[in-house]
């Protein structure tokens, strides 16, 4: 087991990357991203659920990290005005084949430079383990300009994670 879960973070750190340079990203003249998704995988939950869990979401800590290393803001308006309300947990999309699995937000507004969040919680082979996995996309004008995700050790945070695949030290 230990031997599969090590080949599954090598495969995180492959897919894990930014398309552009550190320059690049510098010299990027509008620093604003909107965020513009918020993807929640879960056999195990309901709208209420899905919706508390995004509440709790650290997406100012990830919004944080992606300043320290881009210099880039997040703006979350209508994602914070959106989970300020209780009852928009009606308003979750919830799809999946025969329970919901896939509790989605998004953004109303049009943005050219985007971010989508997606968070998984999937059953391990034995249905007894869980495995927990985050991605952070950020995209102008439609295209990937980095492309981070990683899986969680045991009670792992995700900006712990995060920072590290940033290679910063703290938030």
């Amino acid at each position: 087991m230990r031997v599969l879960s090590s080949l599954a973070v090598s495969v995180a750190f492959l897919v894990s990357c930014t398309i552009w340079s550190q320059r690049q990203w510098d010299e990027l003249p509008d620093k604003t991203f909107r965020l513009s998704s918020f993807v929640y995988y879960n056999k195990a939950a309901d709208k209420g659920s899905a919706f508390t869990f995004m509440k709790s979401y650290p997406v100012r800590d990830i919004s944080t990290l992606l300043r320290k290393k881009y210099g880039i803001v997040l703006d979350t308006t209508e994602f914070e005005s959106f989970l300020s309300d209780q009852g928009n947990e009606r308003n979750l999309d919830a799809s999946g084949v025969f329970v919901y699995e896939r509790f989605a937000w998004t953004a109303h507004a049009p943005a050219i430079q985007v971010c989508e969040l997606e968070y998984e919680i999937a059953m391990g082979d034995d249905s007894t383990e869980r495995r927990r996995s985050w991605t952070v996309r950020l995209l102008t004008q439609g295209k990937s300009r980095l492309v981070l995700t990683d899986f969680l050790e045991d009670g792992e945070p995700v900006p712990h994670s995060l920072a590290g695949r940033l290679g910063i030290q703290k938030i």
